[in-house]
C-alpha cells in the first residue's frame, strides 16, 4: 500500500493500540502472536545462552515493556528508545506506577510462570544422582522445596518435574505458590532499572544515538517494520540500531515479513513490506552474523493486519 495513503507511527493512537493488541481481555490469538510467543523466545534465549551485561536497549513499536520481563534480571540497566512523544509519556506513566498507566501485570505473571525474574526469587533444584526415578522422587519429596539449593537452575528443575510427571507424582513447585507476588517483583525490578529516552532513530546519523553508551544487547519488535518508509530507510534505521550495540553484542529482532499494514480501530497504519532475502541481506550487510532465524505462521488475524508470517532473529554484531 502507498505510504502517503496510510497513517504512521507519529500519528498512532497509543491507548487504542495498547487496548487492542496488548490487553489481557482482548483477542487471545493476538496475545499469542505479540506477547506470549515473543516472551517465550526471549526467555529461551537468555536461559540457554549465558548472555548478560551492563546495558540492554529496547527499541519497539509503541510503549511496550513485556519483552523486558524475561530479560531484566540479566542486565544492570535497561534503556527504552522511542521517537514518539505520546509513547514516551505512556512508558513513563507505567514506570512511575501512575493509576492511568497501561496494565502489564498479565505479561509479568506470564514471565513469573516461565520462571523468570530475579535470580534470588527463581527456585532451582540441586542435581541428585540417583539410580531410579522412584528414588529421585522420594528423596526430593522428603526434602521439600525450602531445603533444596536455591541455585536458580531451571534445567534441573525441569528434569525434576519431568521425572515426577512420568511417575505420576505431584512435584513441589515453590515458585508457583509465589506467582501472585513474584510478578510484582518482576515489574518492580524492570521499573527500577529502566530509563526512557527520546531518540530519533529514523534520522541518518542522529546525534542522540551517538551520545549513548553502547549496549550488550538490543531487543526490538516491529520498530523497523513500522518506522521505515522504504528499503533505504530500513537499512538506515538498522544501521542506527547497530550503532548502539557493542561488537559481539546480540540483536533480538521480531518482525513481520510481507506485511503492508495493520489497523487500529478504523485507521490503517503503514508497514514496510520486505521479504526474507532482503531482511537477511540487510543484517549481513550491516555486519551481523545471523545465529537464529525462525518463522511462524499467523492465523485468524485478518481483521487486524495482512501479516501472514512472523520472524524472530538472533544476530551477533561482528
Amino acid at each position: 500500500m502507498d505510504y502517503d495513503s496510510l497513517k504512521h507511527y507519529n500519528e498512532l493512537d497509543i491507548d487504542q493500540y495498547l487496548n487492542i493488541y496488548f490487553s489481557a481481555s482482548e483477542n487471545k490469538d493476538i496475545l499469542q502472536v505479540l506477547v506470549t510467543n515473543p516472551m517465550e523466545k526471549v526467555h529461551q534465549f537468555f536461559s540457554s545462552e549465558s548472555i548478560s551485561g551492563d546495558t540492554l536497549i529496547h527499541i519497539s513499536y509503541g510503549p511496550v515493556v513485556h519483552l523486558l520481563f524475561p530479560a531484566c534480571q540479566y542486565f544492570k540497566e535497561i534503556k527504552i528508545l522511542d521517537c514518539n512523544e505520546h509513547s514516551i509519556k505512556a512508558l513513563r506513566k507505567w514506570k512511575n506506577k501512575d493509576p492511568d498507566a497501561h496494565d502489564w501485570s498479565f505479561a509479568a505473571q506470564f514471565a513469573a510462570k516461565q520462571g523468570d525474574g530475579s535470580s534470588s526469587s527463581c527456585i532451582g533444584y540441586s542435581s541428585l544422582m540417583v539410580t531410579t526415578s522412584v528414588q529421585c522422587i522420594a528423596a526430593l519429596q522428603q526434602l521439600g522445596p525450602e531445603q533444596l539449593e536455591m541455585d536458580g537452575s531451571q534445567p534441573e528443575r525441569a528434569l525434576y518435574h519431568s521425572i515426577c510427571q512420568t511417575a505420576g507424582a505431584t512435584p513441589f513447585d515453590h515458585a508457583s505458590a509465589e506467582w501472585s507476588t513474584r510478578f510484582q517483583d518482576i515489574e518492580d525490578m524492570t521499573r527500577g532499572k529502566l530509563n526512557i529516552e527520546k531518540s530519533d532513530l529514523v534520522k541518518e546519523n542522529p546525534t542522540s544515538l551517538k551520545e549513548l553508551p553502547q549496549a550488550d544487547c538490543v531487543i526490538s519488535s516491529l520498530a523497523l517494520d513500522g518506522i521505515s518508509k522504504d528499503s533505504n530507510a530500513f537499512r538506515i534505521n538498522l544501521k542506527n540500531m547497530s550503532s548502539v550495540l557493542k561488537a559481539g553484542g546480540h540483536l533480538l529482532l521480531f518482525g513481520e515479513m510481507n506485511t503492508s499494514f495493520f489497523t487500529v480501530g478504523n485507521d490503517k497504519y503503514y508497514v514496510f513490506k520486505y521479504d526474507e532475502g532482503f531482511f537477511k541481506n540487510s543484517l549481513r550487510d550491516e555486519g551481523f552474523l545471523i545465529k537464529k532465524f525462525e518463522e511462524v505462521g499467523i492465523e485468524n488475524l485478518e481483521k487486524f493486519s495482512n501479516a501472514t508470517r512472523r520472524v524472530f532473529v538472533v544476530a551477533q554484531k561482528q
